[in-house]
């Protein structure tokens, strides 16, 4: 083949495709440059702001290389391998330069055509060639490759090189963690403002139904504390949602923020995020669960109650979460855990030992403030010295307080510690000076010497004040006042550790744990009052302690006992059971129970005054006033006293009143076994003796006058032990009487008794018509051959009227007696005087007679009428028995008759009653106004009293007026 290109323009054509391939190439080069600086960018931008994980960076640093790759191989591989021969690159040259007229493609293309071929003549061909060589000779095949793309990319890598130096003379750091995280995969951690640590974690365990307590810190390398955080928390129970809840911070200007998540019912997870720290999100804290140690089985199997009581040992449920017991029980505890325990112990809460847990919070904050104080001692500042004043108000206020105990204890000769549910120990009662005083076993007191110890806390208030002065001294005139600060806060702190064994003592119960060999929770304290009594040693803690036992459960089987402590009051203790297993896990809130301590109640007491009163509350100044008393108590009553008092008539100011006094030595059951439930007793309140007892004591005298008033009760007492506080004492309600002169009351007994006679005179006149109407029957009987109407009516009339006439006798016999008891109570008349009424009242009261036990015939002629007239009325049934009820009405009649007669003797005897009574009221006002004078009158009364008194009984008695006796009897028409 002929050679038509020539040789030059055949190297032209070589060194313009070299340089189109270097032009691809640099341009390539650029943009590859330009993007791998751009990944850098973005990747650094995206594990800065969103903390990818290495995975995360893995992904995407292979993500961004394989575009880098495709980049590359678009942008450099792919178009350096692109083929170029003669016949492309002429184009690219005709295309450059027109001229040349398609003469440069037309002689390579004839070159590689075979000589001849097509018919084209070659004249023509060498012509072409010709020209083509001639006129290409002479052009620049350099101009064809555009280098403004080249320039362009070269600028973009450029720039990106030298924002990329930039940045790495600026922050050399950034980019070296940039290469060790997203080259060389590394966990270097990102620069923050805030690093968020939780404390305690990763990960954490709580007891079911307890509190955790999450604390968030910003650690100390932090520049920034963040105003806030945010807790992230997910729980089954919500889902997969988070939950976000601020937390602001724990106090003011402070580093730490907390969140209590309280009751934790159930697993979950958190995280945390504040500031520009949000990495807690790659790893959430996991919050399991520990099922806390519970009891499953609990039961009071023996209740043991106070002697006293004599109540049989009983049993408490042990499903009821409330027990009701009385001071003095002793109660057993036996409980089955759902796993094996470590401690178990008893807390038992009362409104005493929350006096002492109240006494030992405030002792702890006074030793707080001071300890702060003395322990800048040799830097004090004006602003102390009103602290520890305020510390020397506080103990004052506690001080206060243990004074007001120690009086108590002064009072009741106990210590102050009474009220509260003890250990069940071999106890003793602590003194401060260190005397054991022996208490029965099983039964515990502990306490201080309240008077003792409040005396120290008044030394210490002292010493308080005195230091805040030295403070407060610019001069420095009380040089001393570091030192007593420094003491002042080693005394605090020992009556600190003092109070809090002491509470410890008197609220703990440890419970033996059976089945394995456990520690004893208790002892610490022990230790402590030991050292404070002067080292009398540890106190038996028998309610728990070590112990081995064979069990079906070893470790969960628990066994203890308490006691109910105290004086004889309402209130109310928690039981609280804390159980701690082999893990050290213990339940925060316990399990809870309440004891009602119900009190021995006191007795209830009635007062009566037996008999019927005719005046109400009216009695003589010289009464002696009998009285009934009836108390009732569930444990039994061992006595009862009555006791007096005079309020002075209205108007008598000047008359003192005398306060109730005891009046008689207390009644008790006697010799009885044991002190009866239902205890009832008589006395009588002897008015005249208890003056005439004391007429040398005028304090005690009641001085009574008319117009006085005296008051009396009865107090009951149970027969509750002192230890408790008893015995219960209850009184009844007052009974008060109206003192009046003794003639004013004769007055009104013989107006009593006039009206009594009347009454006992229309009796009489009723007996006359009965007699009458039964005397009609006989007449209408003779020579009757039958019973007529008018026969059984008699006989019902006589029968009704004797029905009647047998209850006013009754009536009547009961108000002569109670006039004849009023003689008595009040000393009204003399012996023979009350003789004469006590006959008319035997008289009456023989008349109705009911029939003798021995002898059921034997009855009062009243009563025999009645039954004699019934007796009629069976027989005139018969209409033909006239000949029988003439008989029987004829006996009738006589007991009638006999009956009148004798109504009329009692007449008798009311009047010669009524005539002595009005005597004694004369004979009484004349002894009245006649005391003023110097005259014997006591020789006066027994002299005309006398012979008064035996004139009237030796005139004969007259009949009443209705029936004279010298006349027979005569029925009324």
């Amino acid at each position: 083949m002929e050679k038509l290109v020539e040789h030059k323009i055949t190297g032209k054509l070589g060194s313009l495709k070299l340089a189109i391939r270097t032009r691809i190439a640099a341009e390539g080069i650029g943009w590859v440059l330009a993007a791998a600086v751009a990944v850098i960018f973005i990747t650094l931008g995206m594990d800065y702001l969103l903390r990818l994980e290495k995975a995360q960076r893995m992904l995407v640093m292979l993500a961004w290389l394989c575009g880098l790759a495709y980049l590359c191989w678009r942008r450099l591989v792919s178009p350096m391998f692109v083929p170029m021969n003669r016949s492309d690159l002429a184009l690219l040259v005709e295309n450059r330069f027109g001229q040349l007229g398609d003469r440069l493609i037309s002689a390579i293309q004839f070159e590689t055509l075979a000589a001849g071929a097509g018919g084209m003549s070659r004249a023509m061909i060498l012509k072409v060639a010709h020209e083509a060589n001639r006129m290409a000779g002479a052009l620049n095949f350099g101009d064809v490759v555009r280098s403004a793309g080249a320039k362009r990319s070269g600028s973009i890598a450029l720039g990106a090189l030298l924002i990329l130096a930039a940045l790495g003379l600026w922050k050399p750091h950034i980019l070296g963690l940039w290469f060790d995280r997203n080259i060389m995969f590394r966990d270097t951690p990102w620069p923050q403002d805030t690093y968020l640590l939780v404390q305690g974690g990763p990960d954490f365990s709580v007891v079911r139904g307890d509190d955790l307590k999450i604390t968030v810190a910003v650690t100390d390398n932090s520049p920034v504390v963040p105003q806030y955080i945010v807790m992230h928390t997910r729980s089954s129970s919500f889902g997969d949602d988070w939950i976000e809840e601020r937390l602001e911070q724990s106090e003011a200007g402070g580093r730490t923020f907390v969140k209590i998540f309280q009751n934790v019912p159930e697993e979950f997870q958190f995280y945390v995020t504040g500031g520009d720290d949000s990495n807690d999100r790659k790893h959430p804290h996991k919050v399991s669960i520990i099922e806390p140690p519970t009891l499953i089985e609990l039961e009071f199997p023996s209740v043991v109650y106070p002697g006293y009581m004599r109540r049989p040992e009983g049993v408490l449920p042990g499903g009821t979460s409330v027990q009701k017991l009385p001071v003095g029980c002793r109660v057993s505890v036996r409980a089955v855990c759902n796993k094996p325990l470590k401690h178990a112990r008893l807390v038992v809460t009362t409104e005493n030992i929350q006096g002492q847990q109240s006494i030992v919070q405030a002792l702890r904050e006074c030793s707080a403030e001071v300890a702060g104080i003395s322990g800048r001692a040799d830097r004090l500042a004006a602003a102390d010295a009103a602290t520890v004043l305020s510390t020397a108000d506080k103990l004052k206020g506690i001080q206060k307080n243990l004074a007001e105990l120690a009086a108590k204890q002064q009072a009741t000769g106990k210590l102050a510690t009474d009220n509260y549910i003890g250990r069940m120990d071999d106890a003793v009662v602590f003194s401060k000076d260190g005397q054991n005083v022996s208490r029965p076993a099983g039964r515990t007191q502990i306490g201080l010497d309240c008077q003792a110890f409040s005396a120290m806390l008044q030394e210490c208030s002292a010493q308080a004040g005195k230091a805040a002065l030295g403070v407060n001294d610019k001069a420095k005139l009380a040089s001393d006042a570091p030192a007593q600060l420094r003491e002042l806060s080693v005394r605090i702190a020992s009556f600190v550790e003092i109070a809090s064994a002491i509470y410890e003592q008197m609220s703990v119960v440890p419970l033996r744990i059976r089945g394995a060999e456990k520690e004893n929770s208790a002892g610490q304290s022990d230790a402590v009052l030991a050292k404070y009594l002067g080292g009398t040693g540890p106190v038996k803690a028998s309610g728990g302690g070590p112990s081995k036992a064979d069990s079906n459960s070893p470790g969960r089987d628990l066994t203890g006992k308490y006691c109910i402590e105290g004086v004889n009051r309402p209130q109310v203790a928690n039981l609280k059971f804390f159980l701690t297993d082999e893990s050290g896990y213990t339940s925060r809130k316990g399990q809870e129970f309440q004891v009602q301590v119900q009190p021995d109640q006191p007795p209830t007491v009635q007062l009566f005054r037996p008999g019927l009163s005719l005046f109400g509350p009216i009695i003589t100044p010289e009464a002696e006033l009998p009285l009934q008393v009836q108390a009732d108590d569930e444990y039994g009553v061992s006595a009862i006293q009555f006791h007096v008092a005079a309020k002075p008539a209205d108007g008598a100011a000047s008359k003192p009143v005398k306060d109730f006094r005891p009046i008689n030595q207390p009644i008790t059951p006697g010799e009885a076994e044991e002190p009866p439930r239902n205890f009832k007793a008589k006395t009588s309140i002897d008015l005249a003796k208890w003056e005439a007892d004391h007429k040398t004591d005028k304090q005690m005298q009641l001085d009574l006058k008319a117009g006085d008033t005296v008051e009396i009760r009865a107090d009951a007492k149970d027969n509750m032990p002192g230890e408790f506080g008893g015995p219960n004492v209850a009184s009844s309600q007052v009974m008060a009487f109206q003192v009046i002169a003794k003639s004013e009351f004769i007055r009104l007994l013989i107006a009593k008794q006039k009206e009594a006679q009347k009454e006992f005179l229309q009796i009489i006149e009723m007996q006359a018509s009965a007699y009458g109407k039964t005397e009609d029957v006989l007449k209408l009987l003779e020579g009757a051959t039958e019973i007529d109407q008018d026969s059984q009516r008699k006989l019902d009339e006589s029968a009704g009227l004797q029905q009647t006439i047998a209850s006013q006798l009754t009536k009547s016999a009961g108000t002569f007696k109670a006039i004849m008891d009023e003689m008595i109570i009040n000393r009204v008349g003399a012996a023979p005087e009350q003789q004469a009424m006590a006959d008319i009242v035997m008289k009456l009261t023989s008349l109705v007679a009911p029939p003798d036990a021995n002898d059921k015939n034997s009855l009062g002629p009243c009563q025999k009428v009645n039954r004699d007239l019934a007796a009629c009325k069976e027989i005139y049934k018969d209409p033909k028995a006239v000949a029988q009820l003439a008989e029987a009405s004829q006996s009738v009649v006589a007991q009638q008759k006999a009956l009148y007669e004798e109504m009329g003797k009692i007449m008798k005897m009311m009047k010669q009653v009524d005539s002595l009574m009005e005597t004694i009221r004369v004979l009484d006002e004349l002894i009245e106004k006649s005391r003023k004078n110097a005259i014997d009158m006591e020789l006066i009364k027994r002299f005309l009293s006398g012979g008064l008194l035996e004139d009237a009984t030796s005139r004969p008695a007259t009949a009443p007026a209705s029936a004279p006796a010298e006349k027979p009897l005569e029925p009324p028409e």
